[in-house]
C-alpha cells in the first residue's frame, strides 16, 4: 500500500472542474507543481479560497498556466509607484491593467485617471528630481487618445441590441378574450330553472300524504306528519 495525496485521491476520483471541462489532473496532467497565492497576486486575483480551490481542496493547477505570461508583461511596469508626487496633491495607484498597460492613479477630491507605463515612469523621474508634475497626464495625452491607442481585446454587446428588435411581440400586453354566455343548455337545467321561484314569490308548499288507518273503533282518516 501506498499513501497518496489530495491531488492524487482527485485525479483518481476525477469530475468536472469550475470551467466546464473534465480535471486537467485526471486528463492530461501528469506531474503536479507547488502553486501558492503568489500566482493568484500577480494575476491580480482575488485571494477567495473558495473560488480559487479545486476539487482537491487545494489551490487549482491552472493559475500557474497564465503566470509566465503575466510576469513578462509586469517586468516592464515600473517599481514602487503606489504614490505620485503633484502639484495638485499626492496621487495613489489604485488599478493596474497588465495588457493594456494602463495604471490608474486617483487625486484627492477626484476621478480616477488612466496613465500610460511611460508617462508614469516620466513623472517618477520627476519625483526623484525633486519636481513635482501640474498634472498626471501630459498636455498632449488627453484621455480620449489614451484611449484610442490602446487596442481593445474585447468589447461587449450588452445593451447594444434590445429584445424588442428581435421580437415585436415582447412587452405588448395580451388582450383577454371575453367569455361568450351559453345560450345552449340542457333540458334538464331549463325545467329546473323554469320550476324554482323567483325573488319575492312565496315557495309551493307540498300536500302531505294521507295514510288510512284501521281502528276497532271505527275509521278514520289521520294525516301523517
Amino acid at each position: 500500500m501506498r499513501q497518496i495525496g489530495a491531488r492524487q485521491e482527485a485525479r483518481r476520483i476525477g469530475g468536472i472542474g469550475t470551467c466546464g471541462r473534465e480535471l486537467c489532473c485526471s486528463s492530461w496532467l501528469t506531474d503536479f507543481k507547488s502553486v501558492s497565492t503568489i500566482a493568484a497576486r500577480y494575476q491580480q486575483l482575488a485571494i477567495n479560497q473558495a473560488k480559487l480551490s479545486g476539487q482537491c481542496g487545494r489551490l487549482k493547477c491552472c493559475l500557474n498556466y497564465e503566470l509566465d505570461s503575466y510576469l513578462d508583461a509586469i517586468s516592464d511596469f515600473p517599481n514602487h509607484a503606489d504614490n505620485i508626487d503633484t502639484q495638485l496633491g499626492m496621487a495613489r495607484l489604485i488599478k493596474t491593467d497588465i495588457f493594456k498597460r494602463l495604471m490608474w492613479y486617483v487625486l484627492p477630491k477626484s476621478p480616477p485617471v488612466p496613465i500610460t507605463v511611460d508617462r508614469v515612469k516620466q513623472l517618477l523621474a520627476m519625483n526623484r528630481r525633486g519636481q513635482k508634475p501640474e498634472n498626471l497626464v501630459s498636455e498632449n495625452a488627453t484621455l480620449s487618445k489614451i484611449a484610442a491607442n490602446v487596442p481593445v481585446a474585447f468589447h461587449s454587446g450588452v445593451g447594444e441590441i434590445k429584445l424588442e428588435e428581435l421580437d415585436p411581440n415582447i412587452g405588448k400586453k395580451k388582450k383577454k378574450k371575453k367569455k361568450k354566455p351559453d345560450t345552449k343548455r340542457e333540458p334538464n337545467e331549463a325545467r329546473a330553472n323554469n320550476n324554482t321561484p323567483k325573488d319575492g314569490e312565496p315557495k309551493e308548499r307540498k300536500a302531505k300524504p294521507v295514510v288510512k288507518l284501521n281502528n276497532n273503533k271505527g275509521n278514520a282518516d289521520t294525516p301523517v306528519e
